[in-house]
């Protein structure tokens, strides 16, 4: 999978919502959005060619997969959430619609 294929559902979603994309961190091409809460708390949601094992290590898959990653970080650091909801380009979009719920709900304090 690669951004070209991803991103017409990926900036469509991101507009839906009112976010803005961002495409460069660091260098590196990503695609990726963040939705803030209260104070300076946010989350951020993005699109991975790669999966985390339980020790942190990424790993490339190939194929027709990608992996939405939702996130935010707290201090204490055991307050931070992080997740990866695997997708096709098919239910990309419903796999981005899970993760928004996630940020939303870890952003208000529900969960």
């Amino acid at each position: 999978m690669t951004f070209e294929k991803i991103d017409p559902i990926f900036h469509a979603w991101a507009k839906r919502h009112g976010l803005q994309v961002y495409t460069d961190c660091k260098d590196e091409e990503v695609r990726m959005v963040r939705i803030y809460g209260e104070g300076k708390e946010f989350a951020d949601i993005g699109i991975g060619f790669a999966i985390f094992d339980e020790d942190g290590r990424s790993h490339i898959v190939d194929g027709d997969r990608v992996w939405v990653d939702v996130g935010i970080a707290r201090r204490p650091s055991r307050n931070s959430r992080f997740e990866q909801i695997e997708a096709s380009e098919n239910d990309l979009n419903e796999a981005l619609e899970q993760a928004y719920g996630k940020a939303k709900s870890w952003l208000s304090g529900s969960s």
